[in-house]
């Protein structure tokens, strides 16, 4: 009795897929596929003044120094016992990931 519930689920499943319109593929130019195999290095125009990360590559927009494995986006505070940054682990698997480091 079980099967015969599945498998009517999996009829009715199936006919609903069929009733499903495929939409055409928007077409990639020439420009866009460039820069998403990485051809083209990205201007970071159109971005917030504020904005750490670039919304058309992700990429940091400026890098102010960079500290072992961290790109320095932004300083919050430097004095002679604490230097505080927002900074960017970069590694080839995440690079979008911010953090709070405080360096002694």
């Amino acid at each position: 009795m079980a099967k015969d519930n599945e498998l009517k689920e999996t009829q009715s499943t199936n006919q609903h897929l069929e009733k499903i319109e495929l939409q055409p593929l928007q077409t990639l130019t020439e420009e866009s596929t460039a820069h998403l195999l990485n051809k083209t290095k990205c201007t970071h125009e159109g971005n917030l003044p504020a904005a750490l990360f670039c919304k058309h590559c992700g990429e940091p927009i400026n890098i102010i120094k960079q500290i072992r494995q961290y790109q320095i986006l932004q300083i919050l505070a430097e004095e002679a016992a604490i230097n505080s940054y927002i900074a960017c682990e970069k590694n080839n698997d995440i690079h979008n990931s911010y953090q709070l480091l405080n360096l002694q």
